[in-house]
């Protein structure tokens, strides 16, 4: 997922005379070249919009639970950590889709959507392990 941070998520395509047109409403004109506008996560952070700079942990945040899980040393919270992965995988694919919702999709999404599925569907397989555990240590009580 940190890779399509930097890859472009979407582009849409500007109708426009020549390339260096202004990027706003532009309107269709016949025989017109084809330009395209591309969205890259990494451009839209700023501090006039104090949300996007949470953009980059949308990309990265799994980077901190596997440091959390090689070197953390709390048992407890490894296993909250465990039982947030898939949530959070789940909403890092929302907040891209979001971010893309009306232009044509690109590579980095493609990127970003895989990794957040493969991450998911991972997370979730080793969520339902810890929860068959503790069903098991109950029983033999």
């Amino acid at each position: 997922m940190a890779l399509a941070f930097f890859l472009p998520l979407s582009r849409c395509e500007i109708t426009s005379t020549t390339p260096a047109a202004d990027r706003e409403a532009v309107q269709e004109i016949p025989g017109a070249e084809k330009v395209y506008d591309y969205y890259y996560a990494y451009e839209n952070i700023g501090f006039e919009d104090p949300g996007s700079l949470l953009i980059p942990v949308i990309f990265f945040w799994p980077w901190a639970f596997l440091a959390y899980a090689r070197r953390g040393r709390r048992a407890r919270v490894k296993t909250v950590l465990n039982f947030l992965e898939p949530l959070l995988a789940a909403g890092t694919a929302y907040m891209i889709m979001l971010m893309i919702m009306f232009d044509e999709i690109y590579i980095g999404a493609y990127v970003a959507f895989a990794g957040a599925g493969g991450y998911f569907i991972g997370s979730g397989i080793e969520v339902g392990w810890k929860i068959k555990d503790i069903v098991d240590k109950r029983r033999s009580a």
